[in-house]
């Protein structure tokens, strides 16, 4: 037994030593400059000389693969000690082909979610006269995501303006860090009701916040309509111009859980699952539905939707149509789904459930 453990050992050893990085940097802050030019530009070999993670270095090899461009967004030094440092690192792998600017919903939940093993934070290490890159660190150490208070308005064939106010408990002395959608403006970020320094892209965030339990982080941003996702409105089959008659805003759209549209931690990240409350308004024609449950009202040409989660969790779906068909019913009565109903809709006082056709 003994001697089937060293040689397990002698074999592991050479195989860590050959993921190790090997070319470094005189500071930590020279040290992120040069991960992130080889990222963008270098070959794979090359990357892997100064980068060890092997999740890591998949989503290099796979861009190389696919022929995708690359882009350094983010390289920050946010701790530093005299042997020690921790990088935030974060960069975009995207297709060649041009796109339409600004980044819609779906293009930017894309890059996001094509670095998430790469975007982050990463532990230097001073050997000798210069500094190597060590390990990834989790992005959720020491911080939890407690409760999320959403308020959106969802104009159809423009986009979605979102305050989204998040309650904290960090931990971590590095800060705040969260994979975000990278097509999001980013319009302001007050951490207890004061402006607060932070850095955004490749997917992620970084906040310059002390550890506290129950801070508020307040965030204030858009984004645009998934261009791909919404129905052409009719048009003149002379003329092809937009039919006269006929409402030219797109007839549905959608956010979808995996748009990143809400900050989170990650797939796998329990301490993001959070009480989530959202608040939804959309131009009255328009029915709207969430993945929490839900009630509505309509006032002045607007549908408010107003969602509360029962459970903690970490994402948040929602759908809208003009053409949805609805019917109403009480909790107590709940109406059987039907095929023919592509959509339920309750009264106030009960909660939506979409059908299965």
């Amino acid at each position: 037994m003994l001697a089937r453990l060293l040689l397990l050992l002698a074999i592991a050893v050479p195989a860590a030593a050959q993921n190790a990085a090997t070319v470094g940097a005189p500071t930590p802050d020279s040290l992120a400059r040069l991960v992130m030019a080889r990222f963008a530009s270098a070959n794979a070999d090359a990357f892997d000389s100064v980068y060890s993670d092997p999740l890591g270095r998949d989503v290099m090899r796979s861009s190389v693969q696919g022929r995708s461009l690359r882009r350094a967004d983010v390289q920050r030094v946010i701790w530093r000690g005299p042997d020690r440092a921790v990088l935030l690192l974060a960069g975009v792998v995207y297709p060649a082909r041009e796109r339409p600017m600004p980044l819609d919903a779906a293009a930017g939940s894309d890059e996001a979610n094509r670095v998430r093993r790469f975007s982050g934070l990463y532990e230097a290490a001073k050997i000798g006269d210069g500094w190597i890159l060590r390990r990834q660190l989790p992005l959720d150490t020491l911080n939890f995501i407690r409760a999320q208070a959403v308020s959106a308005t969802v104009t159809p064939g423009t986009g979605v303006a979102v305050i989204d106010t998040l309650t904290l408990d960090i931990g971590s002395p590095y800060g705040f860090v969260a994979r975000f959608n990278s097509g999001a403006r980013i319009a302001s970020m007050h951490l207890d009701g004061k402006p607060v320094t932070y850095d955004f892209g490749g997917g992620v965030f970084w906040v310059d916040a002390k550890p506290k339990k129950n801070a508020r982080l307040v965030m204030q941003y858009s984004l645009v309509e998934s261009r791909g996702a919404a129905a052409a409105p009719a048009r003149d089959s002379a003329t092809g111009a937009p039919a006269a008659a006929v409402n030219t805003a797109p007839a549905f759209g959608a956010y979808h859980n995996t748009d990143a549209w809400l900050p989170f931690f990650g797939y796998d990240s329990g301490n993001s699952f959070a009480q989530i409350t959202a608040t939804v308004r959309i131009p009255a024609d328009y029915r709207l539905t969430t993945s929490l449950p839900q009630t509505e009202t309509v006032a002045d040409g607007v549908r408010t939707v107003v969602a509360r989660s029962m459970h903690p969790q970490f994402l948040v779906a929602l759908a809208y149509d003009r053409d949805w068909r609805v019917e109403s019913s009480t909790i107590s009565t709940p109406a059987a789904p039907s095929a023919s109903r592509p959509f339920s809709r309750p009264t106030s006082s009960s909660r939506t459930t979409p059908s299965p056709g």
